[in-house]
Parts: C-alpha cells; sequence; structure tokens
C-alpha cells in the first residue's frame, strides 16, 4: 500500500504455491487469494488466535535490502492512525524474508465487492440504484475522505474499484498503493501523471517539472468524477 510501486517489482503470487514463512503461519492462516494487482496479490488469511479474517497483501521485493523500507515507515504509521469506518484498516505491516522477501500488509477484510463490480452487477439487472442508495454512498465515501485527509494522506487514486462495499453496503475507501502523506498541513506533493487517467485531476497531468504541486483536493476531483 504506499508508494512501493515505484521502487520495488513484484509479481503474482499463485495460491497453490505460496509458502507462508514461519512467523506469518504461527500468525494467520491462508485462506484463498481475492485478488491481484500491479503492486502485488491479495489473500484472505484468518488470525490463529481470534478466528477474525484479514487481507493480507504481499509484495515480493527485489533484494534483501530491507533499509528500502525505512521511507515508508511515516506514512504506514499515519495511515495506521485513520480510523473510520469508511476507510479500510491498517492492522499490521511486516517483512518475510523467507522464501523471498515480502513486505507483508495485513488489513480488514471487506466481505462484499467494490464499487465497480457493484454498478457492473446493476447494469446487468438493468435496475437503477435508488437514489437513497446513492446518497448514502456519497455520504461513505466523503467521510471516509475526511478522514484521510485530516491526517494529511492524499489517496490519489479514488475510483470505484478502490472502493469496497460490505455485505451491508457500507462503503470504504482503500488500496493506497500510490498514496502519500504530507509532513505539514500546507505542504505540496509534487510527483506527477499518477493514478488512473479517467479520474486524475488536471493539476496532476503535467510534465513541468516546476509545476506548482497539489493538494488533497485532487482527491475530491476524482470523487466527483
Amino acid at each position: 500500500v504506499i508508494k512501493l510501486y515505484y521502487k520495488f517489482v513484484s509479481f503474482p503470487l499463485k495460491i497453490d504455491k505460496i509458502k507462508m514463512d514461519k512467523k506469518t503461519q504461527e500468525t494467520y492462516s491462508l485462506k484463498k487469494s481475492i485478488g491481484s494487482g500491479a503492486s502485488g496479490e491479495v489473500f484472505l488469511v484468518q488470525s490463529n488466535t481470534t478466528s477474525q479474517k484479514y487481507a493480507l497483501k504481499r509484495i515480493k521485493l527485489l533484494s534483501n535490502d530491507f533499509h528500502l523500507i525505512e521511507p515508508y515507515k511515516p506514512e504506514i504509521k499515519a495511515l495506521n492512525r485513520i480510523n473510520n469506518v469508511h476507510v479500510i484498516r491498517f492492522k499490521e505491516t511486516f517483512i518475510s524474508k523467507k522464501p523471498k522477501p515480502c513486505l507483508n500488509i495485513i488489513t480488514e477484510y471487506v466481505d462484499g465487492c467494490d464499487l465497480s463490480q457493484e454498478i457492473q452487477k446493476q447494469k446487468e439487472s438493468k435496475k437503477p440504484f435508488t437514489e437513497v442508495q446513492i446518497k448514502d454512498w456519497i455520504i461513505h465515501i466523503a467521510l471516509g475522505l475526511d478522514a484521510i485527509h485530516s491526517e494529511r494522506v492524499i489517496h490519489r487514486d479514488i475510483k470505484p474499484s478502490n472502493i469496497f462495499l460490505t455485505k451491508d453496503k457500507i462503503a470504504k475507501v482503500g488500496d493506497f498503493g500510490i498514496s502519500k502523506c504530507l509532513n505539514f498541513t500546507f505542504e505540496k506533493a509534487l510527483t506527477m501523471n499518477l493514478g488512473t487517467p479517467l479520474y486524475i485531476a488536471p493539476e496532476m497531468c503535467t510534465d513541468d517539472e516546476n509545476g506548482k504541486g497539489y493538494t488533497s483536493k485532487v482527491d475530491m476531483w476524482s470523487f466527483g468524477v
């Protein structure tokens, strides 16, 4: 989660071939693969002590140089401080060295689907969402973004596939793979051309290295789209 996409190359891990390191095995039981993307594969795991289900994202690292993780610790800690029902909660992050070096990120498990999948299902049913349901999701996402921005975090990739729904239709903002944590309130992010083209804010679409930067308002643009 955090902008590891730019520092590490990750590869899909097959569910029948994955080998969990001893520390992970002692804490979690691997259940199944529930998704994959550019920055890693996500598995459903269950705590061996509480039986609570979590999502485990494993990012395969290029080398054993774990000092590369140091710059991202402040952002992981910042995201861990976000405590809101409409944001996917982080539980813990740890490094496993065997059989191959991986960054492991444990988060809350959402038992539904993402918003893009929900929209597709609704299209196939040829029935519109109710106005009440749409209003509820707008409020949920807005509350989630407010919690994120209050911790000086810019998500930078708000889109339907990064909004996760519980079986009770509660919307939660997730997937902080290219997020940015600012050091102070009026700081601006400078990295350009991130995110998904259909949802990216105009101020992020520049090749000008001397650009003025951008703030959390870029998330609000994506939210509006």
